[in-house]
């Protein structure tokens, strides 16, 4: 992977990162309006609670794609512990290809389902559903992005592997001719 991708890569990062503390902000100051309102003053609002939900699940779907990056999604690597490092590493890259196989085809329909909802408005903010629904291709193709980028790496990794057993290899041999 190049260096110039990966200083891309982080910017973007770092965008989202900054777009999802946006939202995290916004989302909680809503549902402190939305409290105040309903207890103290007994007069509960629609679309701020509304807005809360649809915030949450924007800050889900593009915040999983910073999960990814990071590797930091829930994994159970009992199995994969048991093996050596070069058995580790092709595992891993065939679950990197599994995700994007499977990122693929929600991006797929979570783009028809977008498409279907435009004129489907919500019941509290009267916006278009595809608004909040458009969260789930835009999050799918920033994973799509950052999947893309740990396959790449894994590639690298795997490299650097085979080339260090072939080192490993040759000093074997030269160790038998200093034997022999």
């Amino acid at each position: 992977m190049t260096e110039f991708c990966t200083r891309c890569l982080d910017y973007i990062e770092k965008i989202i990162m900054a777009i999802i503390g946006i939202m995290l902000m916004i989302m909680t100051a809503s549902m402190f309006y939305q409290v105040v309102l309903r207890y103290i003053f007994d007069n509960p609002n629609v679309w701020a609670e509304e807005l809360a939900r649809y915030l949450f699940v924007w800050i889900t779907f593009v915040g999983s794609a910073v999960g990814i990056r990071r590797n930091k999604h829930l994994t159970i690597d009992y199995f994969i512990n048991l093996f050596e490092t070069r058995t580790k590493a092709l595992l891993h890259l065939v679950i990197y290809l599994i995700i994007l196989g499977f990122l693929i085809i929600l991006l797929k329909y979570s783009t028809i389902l977008v498409l279907r909802t435009t004129s489907t408005l919500s019941p509290g903010m009267m916006i278009s559903m595809a608004i909040p629904y458009s969260a789930i291709p835009v999050g799918t193709l920033l994973m799509i992005l950052y999947a893309i980028e740990l396959i790449l790496k894994q590639f690298s990794v795997l490299k650097s592997i085979k080339s260090c057993d072939k080192k490993r290899k040759l000093n074997k041999n030269v160790d038998i001719i200093k034997e022999g």
